[in-house]
Order: C-alpha cells, then sequence, then structure tokens
C-alpha cells in the first residue's frame, strides 16, 4: 500500500513539474509569449535537428551498420529542412486563422514526438550493439536535447517532456549496459538533464511571474482605485474600440444627485462608501457584454454593447436607474440614492465619441436644470 502511495505522490509531483498551474488571468498573454517564442525559436530547432541527425548518420556509416537501419533517416532531414524553410519564409507575423494556444500545443507534441522516436532508436541501437562501443550517438542525442529544451523553455511540457523521454532511457541504459565510462557518462548525462529541467522551470516560472507584473500594471493603469471599475482612460480606450468595429452602441452619462451632501453630512469616508455602493449596483444592473467606468468625483459611465434596435438604448439605460435608485446603508445609516442619466446612441447620435458624449453630457445636464424633486425611484433619463 506504501509503494503504491509513494508512487501516486511521485506521480502528482511530476504532473505538476511539467503542467503547472496556469493563473487565468495572465492565459492568453502567456500562450501569446509562447507563441512568439515557437516563431522565434523552431528555425533553430530544425537547425539542430538536422545537425543531430546528420552526425547519427555520419557515425552509422562509419561503423558500419547496415543501411536498413538507418535508411529513414535522411528521410527526416529533409523534412526538417523544408519545415525551417517554410517557417523562415512564413516571418514572425502567423497567420490570422492560427490561433497561439493551438500552435503551443502542437509544437509540444511534435517536439515530443519526434526527440521520443529518435530516443527509441537510440536505446535500441545502444542495448543491441548495433553502435559498438560508441558513444557519440548519445552524447549527440543529449547535446541535441539540452539545446531544444533550451529554446523551448516557455513551452514547460515540451522542453521538461523532450529532455525526460531522450536522456533518461539512454543514460539508463548506458548505466545498465555499459562499461565503467559508459556509466560515469550516463551519470553525467543524467546530471546534466536534471540542472536543465531546473533551469526550465526557473525561467517559466520568471515568465509567470513577469506577466503577472505586466498585468497588475495594467489593471493598476485601466482601474480606478476607489471602486474598481474601468477608469476614464480604460473606458475611452474600450468606446473607440467599439467605435472603429461600426456596431451599433450605447452610452450613460450618470450624475449622482445629492452626493455633495452625504459628503457633508457624514464625511468623505461615507461619500467613498456610497460610491463603491453604487459601482456595485451597476455593475449588476449592466450585461455583462457593457463596460462600465467611474470618470471622476460621482460621474460614471456605461459603454452599452450589442444594441439591436434604436429604442433599446433608452430601455437599457431605464433598467440601469432601477438597479441603481434604492436606499443604501451608509455610516449606520439609510440614504438615499438617485441619479440623473443622460445617453446617445451611435451612430443615431454621432458620428465619433466626442459627439456622443457631448450628446449624453447634455441630455444628462437637461434632467439636471429641471430641477424636479423625484423619489429615489423616481430617477429619470433622457436622451
Amino acid at each position: 500500500m506504501e509503494i503504491w502511495t509513494g508512487i501516486a505522490k511521485a506521480q502528482a509531483a511530476l504532473r505538476r513539474l511539467i503542467f503547472p498551474n496556469m493563473p487565468v488571468s495572465i492565459q492568453s498573454i502567456f500562450n501569446q509569449a509562447q507563441f512568439d517564442r515557437v516563431l522565434r525559436y523552431v528555425p533553430m530547432i530544425y537547425a539542430i535537428a538536422i545537425l543531430n541527425m546528420g552526425i547519427i548518420i555520419t557515425a552509422c556509416a562509419h561503423s558500419g551498420l547496415p543501411i536498413r537501419d538507418y535508411g529513414w533517416m535522411p528521410l527526416l532531414v529533409m523534412l526538417a529542412a523544408f519545415r525551417m524553410i517554410v517557417w523562415l519564409r512564413r516571418g514572425k507575423t502567423p497567420p490570422a486563422s492560427i490561433v497561439a494556444s493551438r500552435m503551443v500545443a502542437s509544437m509540444t507534441l511534435i517536439s515530443v514526438s519526434a526527440m521520443a522516436s529518435i530516443s527509441a532508436w537510440t536505446v535500441w541501437a545502444y542495448g543491441t550493439g548495433q553502435l559498438g562501443d560508441s558513444i557519440l550517438i548519445p552524447i549527440s542525442l543529449t547535446l541535441g536535447a539540452t539545446c531544444v529544451a533550451h529554446c523551448l523553455a516557455p513551452l514547460r511540457a515540451a522542453a521538461i517532456g523532450s529532455l525526460l523521454v531522450t536522456v533518461v532511457p539512454i543514460a539508463s541504459v548506458m548505466i545498465t549496459l555499459g562499461d565503467f565510462e559508459a556509466r560515469l557518462l550516463g551519470i553525467c548525462m543524467l546530471s546534466i538533464a536534471a540542472l536543465m529541467i531546473r533551469f526550465v522551470a526557473e525561467q517559466y516560472d520568471q515568465l509567470v511571474s513577469s506577466l503577472m507584473l505586466e498585468q497588475k500594471i495594467r489593471d493598476q493603469a485601466n482601474t480606478d482605485a476607489l471602486t474598481g471599475l474601468a477608469n476614464r482612460r480604460a473606458i475611452m480606450d474600450a468606446l473607440n474600440v467599439e467605435l472603429a468595429s461600426g456596431r451599433p452602441f450605447g452610452v450613460a452619462l450618470l450624475d449622482l444627485d445629492g452626493f455633495k451632501a452625504v459628503n457633508d453630512k457624514f464625511g468623505h469616508h461615507a461619500g467613498d462608501d456610497l460610491l463603491c455602493h453604487v459601482a456595485e449596483r451597476l455593475k449588476g444592473a449592466a450585461r455583462a457584454s457593457d463596460a462600465v467606468g467611474r470618470l471622476g468625483g460621482d460621474e460614471f459611465i456605461v459603454l452599452f454593447r450589442n444594441i439591436l434596435f434604436d429604442e433599446e438604448v433608452p430601455a437599457r439605460a431605464t433598467a440601469l436607474l432601477a438597479g441603481l435608485c434604492r436606499p443604501a446603508e451608509v455610516a449606520g445609516a439609510q440614504v438615499a440614492v438617485a441619479a440623473s442619466l443622460g445617453h446617445a446612441h451611435f451612430p443615431k447620435d454621432g458620428a465619433t465619441v466626442t459627439d456622443l458624449l457631448i450628446k449624453a453630457d447634455h441630455a444628462l445636464y437637461t434632467v439636471k436644470r429641471q430641477g424636479k424633486l423625484r423619489r429615489p425611484d423616481r430617477a429619470r433619463a433622457a436622451a
């Protein structure tokens, strides 16, 4: 029972080593970083494969090994040369149809499979005595696997997998069947593989840490520190992206009514609490596809995406107010929450972001100027 438990723990440790958990927040940018590394180093990997296959073919021919035992290798060399030329001509800009995550998975499968096939042949040739006392091919294979692992360091599964399927089998055979020098060399090969695996793991962890730091910096640059909503910069970028798409969308500007009175009566900390309440309510009332932001002070903005007809913008603005305007508990007291809202619709109300914001701003202050007292659940919107 203890043996099986130990085996299960070893398998779990190996799985964590090759396939560590990846934070969801950086998954997409991490896939892109891996993809960029693949684009940059794939030709070098093919060059390494061609060189090592050439060394193996030369060694086999020199040792008098029957050509039937290695005649398939020149075909592999030609295939690698063809693929290297294709990658060099493709350049660093991938076709739009290629998905980064799929490309990474494909490269992992191809590299590990190719290295495993060459390793299996080397183990067979050495174990059956076809190579005689030559250790050139095992050494060449180890050096090739080390170079491939270095090039594919961000592809942790590919790098570590290539080392494990290449170095460990032939080194184990050399330690088991070889003479004294071969055994020492096998131990040396295993130690090199272990150090390279440690290097790959550290490189991978450093890449993850740097991407997480970059993501944190981006989030801080685009997030309102108080409410956690998108800040002015982020929401303007979202509006410009939506405008460039040419799809109809709506924009709503909101201004809280009576916010200064809350600050004066309960203090600025209470005003901050109220703003956080409003932010949560706006996020809850908006659709998942919408973008909610804070422009500053008690001014908020909502981008309505996926607009299908003109009347949908005022309808969604009304629903937004309905979800917002109800009392909130602030500083131990029930505070009325009310807001004025103005909205605009692209392309009906303007052809640029500036035009739409001016339209929504005028509509907002039309409501403000009316000067009507309204209950918290009767806030008004204007277009």
